[in-house]
C-alpha cells in the first residue's frame, strides 16, 4: 500500500513531528510511505511526497496540508488527526473521509466544529525506542524537565528541585534523542507525548508545563489525564514550589513497570498504526 503522512513542518522536533516519525518508521516495514511537509529539516532520510504517486491512504496532520493536497487528486482515502484544541493548525476543515483526535477533549472540539463522528486515536509510542536501559534510583536524585515552552513553570520547577540534579531541555537546546535523556534521570516533568514516552522508559512522571498541571502519574490517574492528552487541562492545577515538592514526594522506584504496561496496552505504535489502517 502507498501511504502518505503529513505535518505542517518538520523543521525542528516537537510532538506532531515525533508522531510522524513514529508512524513512518512502523508503517514503512510493510508499506511504501512518503511524507508531505512545507518545511523539512530534521530526518532527511524520510521519503518525500511525490505528486506522481497514487496514494491508497493519507493520514494527515494540520488543515493546511489537507488544503494543499486535496486539489492534486492522487489520494483515495484521507484521515486527518488533530493533536490539540488550541493551535490554529489543529482546527479541522472539510475534505477528509475520517476525522480523529488524540484525546476525548480534541474529539469534543471536532464535534463542536461540525465533525461529530470523529474518534479518539491515542498518541503512538515506539516501544523499541522508548524503553528502560537502567532502573531508576531508590531515592529521587535526577529530574528532567522536557519542554518546548517552559514559561512560568521553569522557575517553579527549579525552586522545587533545589538539592536535586535538574536538567532542562527543549526550548533552546532541543534534542532528537530524548529517550537517552529520559534514561539518565529518575523523574520526568512535561506534557503530551513526553509523558507517554517517559512512562515507556519506566520513569516516574509529573504532568506539568505552561498550560498547567495534572500531577503525579499512575496508571489509574492516567485514565483521567489522557482525556486531555496529559496537557494539564484535565486537573487544571497550579503548582507552587511547595506543592510541586509534595507531588515529587510520591516518587516510587517500583512504579516503572506498571507505567510501561499502561503504554504497551494503550499507546503501542503497532496497535495504533494498525487501527488507522482499518478506519
Amino acid at each position: 500500500m502507498n501511504i502518505l503522512l503529513s505535518n505542517i513542518s518538520l523543521f525542528e522536533v516537537g510532538g506532531s513531528e515525533t508522531w510522524v516519525r513514529t508512524m513512518y518508521d512502523y508503517l514503512s516495514r510493510d508499506h511504501t510511505v512518503h511524507v508531505f511537509t512545507f518545511n523539512h529539516r530534521i530526518w532527511p532520510d524520510i521519503r518525500k511526497y511525490n505528486r506522481n504517486v497514487q496514494y491508497d491512504l493519507a493520514i494527515l496532520n494540520h488543515h493546511q496540508t489537507l488544503t494543499h493536497l486535496l486539489p492534486h487528486g492522487n489520494i483515495k482515502r484521507i484521515i486527518t488527526t488533530s493533536h490539540g484544541v488550541i493551535p490554529e493548525p489543529e482546527q479541522p476543515r472539510a475534505g477528509a473521509d475520517v476525522y480523529c483526535g488524540v484525546s476525548e477533549e480534541v474529539v469534543e472540539m471536532l464535534a463542536v466544529k461540525g465533525f461529530p463522528k470523529a474518534r479518539v486515536m491515542r498518541n503512538p509510542i515506539s516501544l523499541e525506542r522508548f524503553r528502560a536501559t537502567r532502573h531508576v534510583k531508590d531515592e529521587l536524585t535526577n529530574v528532567l524537565f522536557l519542554s518546548n515552552h517552559q514559561g512560568y513553570a521553569l522557575p517553579v520547577i527549579e525552586e522545587a528541585c533545589e538539592g536535586l540534579n535538574l536538567v532542562v531541555y527543549g526550548q533552546t537546546n532541543k534534542r532528537l534523542d530524548t529517550e537517552v535523556l529520559m534514561n539518565e534521570v529518575d523523574l520526568v516533568i512535561g506534557l503530551g507525548r513526553v509523558v507517554y514516552e517517559a512512562m515507556a522508559c519506566e520513569r516516574n512522571v509529573i504532568v506539568y508545563d505552561y498550560l498547567g498541571a495534572d500531577g503525579f502519574v499512575t496508571p489509574d490517574a492516567m485514565m483521567g489525564y489522557r482525556t486531555h492528552n496529559c496537557s494539564g487541562r484535565y486537573a487544571k492545577r497550579s503548582f507552587t514550589a511547595e506543592s510541586l515538592r509534595e507531588e515529587m514526594e510520591l516518587y516510587d522506584p517500583m512504579l516503572g513497570p506498571k507505567l510501561r504496561a499502561y503504554v504497551e496496552e494503550n499507546n503501542n505504535v503497532a496497535k495504533i498504526a494498525e487501527e488507522y489502517l482499518t478506519l
